[in-house]
Parts: structure tokens; sequence; C-alpha cells
């Protein structure tokens, strides 16, 4: 037997601690042998490190349907598949399951299907602003209560109007400091604004 088939034997064995067989898999270098543990391990854990390590795009894909979510986060981010990606921001009960799927999303579309469905203002203002719509940021002002969020609307949108009403609304100096030197670049007249 081979070090690599005794490797195998150690990385499929789920008896063994996770780190050890994770260790044992990291050190194969047959790529059959990593191939058939992507196809075959009992724990889904090895089988997708196993299909990242193969670029198996179809195990990937299958795991993108698993019902542990953290195995469908890693093989969405693997294969780049927006669309479930996106489904674990709008859905997932996780804050950092959605977090971490925002952050790998550039497709325009889940974007807006994400500024469209998702429940938390943080994550459709984050979607708004990277899709650089500023439009899209302005019809989102009204639902936003966040004043930090609000604040990092109006320097996207760069609106004067917007700045004003943080500014006179707030009861947080921090805030009320922030958005009066929103306002004051904006003033008409000023560097910013010639600019």
């Amino acid at each position: 037997m081979s070090r690599d088939e005794e490797l195998a034997q150690i990385a499929a064995n789920d008896t063994q601690n996770y780190s050890i067989r994770k260790q044992a898999l990291d050190d194969i270098k047959d790529k059959h042998l990593l191939n058939y543990l992507a196809k075959n391990a009992k724990d889904d854990w090895i089988r997708l490190e196993s299909a990242i390590q193969t670029k198996n795009s179809g195990i990937l894909k299958e795991l993108t349907k698993h019902t542990d979510e953290r195995i469908r986060l890693e093989a969405a981010i693997e294969l780049n598949d927006q669309e479930v990606l996106a489904g674990i921001v709008i859905n997932s009960g996780e804050d950092l399951h959605r977090d971490i799927a925002l952050n790998y999303i550039t497709s325009k579309d889940q974007l807006r299907t994400i500024v469209e469905k998702s429940t938390r203002e943080q994550e459709k203002a984050e979607a708004a602003v990277r899709l650089g719509d500023k439009e899209v940021c302005k019809s989102l002002v009204a639902e936003i209560k966040n004043e930090d969020i609000l604040l990092r609307m109006a320097k996207f949108i760069n609106d004067y109007t917007l700045f004003a009403e943080i500014s006179g609304k707030t009861t947080n100096s921090r805030i009320k400091k922030i958005a009066g030197e929103g306002l004051e670049e904006l003033k008409p007249g000023s560097v910013s604004e010639i600019d």
C-alpha cells in the first residue's frame, strides 16, 4: 500500500478526529485518490475538501444543495455560484454566513435581487452601493433607519439634502459631526463642489 493510499484510509475513517483526517487529506498527492474521496467519503466535509483540491465541479455542484449551510456556502464560493450565494444572503439565519456570502457576490442581477428581497438594511445598502446605482440607493434611503448606514449612502450618492436631514435628526454627536463634514464638502462653492 502506498503512502497516499494509507493517507486516504485515514482521511476516509470517520471515527478519527477531523483535524487528523484533514491533515491526511492535505498530504495526499494522488489526484485519483482525492477524486475517489470526493465521490465516496462518508464525511461530507472530507468530500468537500477533496472536491476543492481536485476542482471537481460536479461534486461541488452537488454540495451546493447540501442540508448543512456551511457546506453549501463553501461549495458555492468555490464554484462562484452567485445564485446560491444570494440565496444564503437572503434566507440564512446565520449573520456570519450572510456576510461571507455577500462578500463573494459580484453579479449585478444577484445584487439587485438582494436589494429587493433582503429584510436587513445593512445588506440592502451594501448591495445597492456595490451595484453602483445611485438611483437604487436613493430609493432605499426612506427604508433605512440606521444612521451609520444612512451616512454611507449619503456619501455614496453625494447628497447634500440627505446629509442635512441626517444632521438635523440625529442625537448622536459622532453622526452629527460626520454629516456636518459631508455638508461642508458639498456646500455650493466648496472645493468638492467645484471638482
